[in-house]
C-alpha cells in the first residue's frame, strides 16, 4: 500500500479559497459523525464551490491525509420502468421513460457543449434523456411527506438546474453531476413542508453553512459560536447572522396547543394584543383612579358630579361643557364655573399630594 502524500490545504486550488473553507467544514462534520460519504464530499465541493474533477481528487487526498474515513455511496439503478401502484398518469409516465435510451459519455459531452452555446434543442435532449435518473432518485424519497409524482416534479427542477450549470470541461459525467442537484431539489421541497414560510434556496444554503461553522467552532473551543464569530467567518453582517438564527426557529401556529395540562389553551391566545394596555398599565390606572376618587370625594356633591361627567370617570366617555349642561339642565357657562372651582380645590397641596407622590414613584 503506497504511503499517502501529506498535502497542505493551501495547495488545493489556492485561488478558490471557498474550497478550503468547505474542506474545513467537511473535516468538522467527519469529526462529529465519524465518517463522510463520497456523495456528500463531492456534492458539497461541486455545488458549493464549483469544483472540477481534479479539485475533487485533490480534496480526497487531503481528507485521506487527515485520516478521514470516507464511505462509498452507490448510485441508484436506473429502474424507471419498475412497477408502480400509484396514479395512472404517473404509471404511464414511468412506462414512457423506460423506452428512452441512455446517453453515452460522448453523447453527453456533445449535448452539453451545444447547451453551453445556447442550443435549446440540445438542452431539451439532455434533459429528456435524464428524466429516468430523476425517477430512480425520487423513489428513494417516497413516504417522507410527498407523493412520487410531486417528488419527481421537484427532481425535474433540479435536473433542469443541472443542465444549465453543467460544465463538460470539468471532467464529470453529467448523470453524476445532475444527481447532486436532483437530490438537493427534492430535499429542499421536503424541507419546505416542515417550514411553512418560504425561504429562498440561497438563504437555506447560507443557513446550512452557518450551522456547520457553528458546530465547528463549538467543537474546537468548547463553547457555542458567537454571532460576531460567525459573521466574520461567513463575511456577512452580525444582523444577517441574527436574521438566519430567527429563520432557523420553528414557527408556531396560532391554534397550536401549549402546556401539558390539557386545558385546551392555544399559542394564539398567548399572543398579546398590541392595541391593548399592558397589565402594569391597567394596575397603575386602577390605583390612580382610586386616588382620584378619593380626592374628588372631598368636593361638594355638585362639583363631584360635574368632574365625573366632564372627564368620563364614571363611564369612560368625557363630555363637552354643553353635553354636561344638557345632562344636568344648567348652562354651559355654569358647568365651566363649577369645573374651574372643583379643579382649583383639587390643586390644593393637601388633596393632590397623594396623586403627585404616586405619579413620581410609578
Amino acid at each position: 500500500m503506497s504511503k499517502i502524500k501529506k498535502i497542505d490545504i493551501a495547495e488545493i486550488v489556492p485561488a478558490k479559497k471557498t474550497i478550503a473553507d468547505e474542506l474545513e467544514l467537511l473535516l468538522a462534520a467527519a469529526r462529529k459523525k465519524g465518517c463522510l460519504t463520497t456523495d456528500e464530499v463531492t456534492r458539497d465541493l461541486v455545488i458549493n464551490c464549483d469544483a472540477s474533477a481534479a479539485d475533487v481528487d485533490k480534496a480526497y487526498e487531503y481528507l485521506a491525509s487527515k485520516s478521514v474515513i470516507i464511505v462509498r455511496e452507490e448510485q441508484p439503478p436506473l429502474d424507471a420502468d419498475e412497477s408502480y401502484s400509484g396514479e395512472d398518469s404517473t404509471r404511464h409516465y414511468l412506462k414512457q421513460l423506460g423506452k428512452v435510451d441512455l446517453l453515452t459519455a460522448e453523447e453527453e459531452r456533445e449535448l452539453a457543449r451545444r447547451v453551453s452555446e445556447g442550443d435549446k434543442e440540445a438542452r431539451n435532449a439532455l434533459t429528456g434523456a435524464n428524466l429516468r435518473l430523476v425517477v430512480s432518485i425520487a423513489k428513494h424519497y417516497v413516504g417522507r411527506g410527498l407523493d412520487l409524482d410531486d417528488i419527481i416534479q421537484n427532481g425535474n427542477l433540479g435536473l433542469m438546474t443541472a443542465v444549465d450549470k453543467f460544465d463538460y470541461t470539468k471532467g464529470f459525467r453529467f448523470s453524476t453531476y445532475a444527481t447532486w442537484w436532483i437530490r438537493q431539489a427534492i430535499t429542499r421541497s421536503m424541507a419546505d413542508l416542515a417550514h411553512p414560510i418560504h425561504i429562498p434556496g440561497y438563504v437555506k444554503d447560507n443557513i446550512d453553512r452557518m450551522k456547520r461553522m457553528a458546530a465547528d467552532i463549538e467543537q474546537k473551543t468548547g463553547v457555542p459560536a458567537e454571532d460576531d464569530e460567525l459573521a466574520a467567518r461567513m463575511n456577512i453582517t452580525v444582523e444577517r447572522v441574527r436574521f438566519y438564527r430567527q429563520l432557523m426557529q420553528k414557527p408556531k401556529y396560532t391554534d397550536e396547543a401549549v402546556g401539558e395540562d390539557g386545558d385546551g389553551a392555544t399559542f394564539g391566545e398567548s399572543i398579546p394584543d398590541p392595541t391593548a394596555p399592558m397589565p402594569e398599565d391597567i394596575i397603575e390606572q386602577g390605583l390612580l383612579k382610586e386616588l382620584l376618587f378619593a380626592a374628588i370625594s372631598a368636593l361638594e356633591p355638585r362639583e363631584q358630579i360635574i368632574i365625573l361627567d366632564r372627564y368620563g370617570l364614571k363611564d369612560g366617555k368625557p363630555k363637552t361643557l354643553e353635553e354636561v349642561g344638557l345632562l344636568h339642565n344648567i348652562t354651559r357657562e355654569r358647568v365651566r364655573q363649577v369645573e374651574q372651582k372643583a379643579l382649583k380645590k383639587l390643586r390644593r397641596p393637601k388633596l393632590s399630594k397623594q396623586i403627585r407622590n404616586y405619579r413620581n414613584n410609578a
